[in-house]
């Protein structure tokens, strides 16, 4: 999968449970071996060849889960878009909104759909 989007999301999600596990977790050590005992393991590192790719598929899920929670934008992110574009359209049903269809065609690209 060639997606920088997901591929940020998932590492951002993979580096803040890092913290917790390198701290209190066990498991780094028994799927990354001793040298990550209490320690990071880099995302970097499970991009490597030889390491068990479903490990980041399954982060890459997640981030595609918290993308497309994000698909219905808010009421105050379409305010906030509309005041910083005033050209964009703005309706009284917020699916015409020129925000909404552009946040909406965003978050689609990424996921792919």
């Amino acid at each position: 999968m060639d997606n920088e989007m997901i591929d940020r999301v998932a590492k951002a999600l993979w580096d803040d449970d890092q913290k917790f596990k390198s701290i209190f977790g066990f498991s780094n050590e028994i799927l990354f071996g001793v040298e990550f005992r209490k320690k990071v393991v880099p995302w970097e590192y499970l991009l490597d060849k030889d390491i068990v790719s479903s490990i980041s598929q399954e982060w890459r899920d997640k981030a595609k889960i918290v993308i497309k929670a994000m698909r219905e934008p808010t009421e105050k992110m379409m305010v906030a878009a509309e005041n910083a574009f005033p050209m964009l359209l703005t309706f009284a049903d917020k699916e015409e909104s020129g925000s909404y269809i552009a946040w909406r065609a965003m978050i689609n690209a990424v996921i792919d759909e």
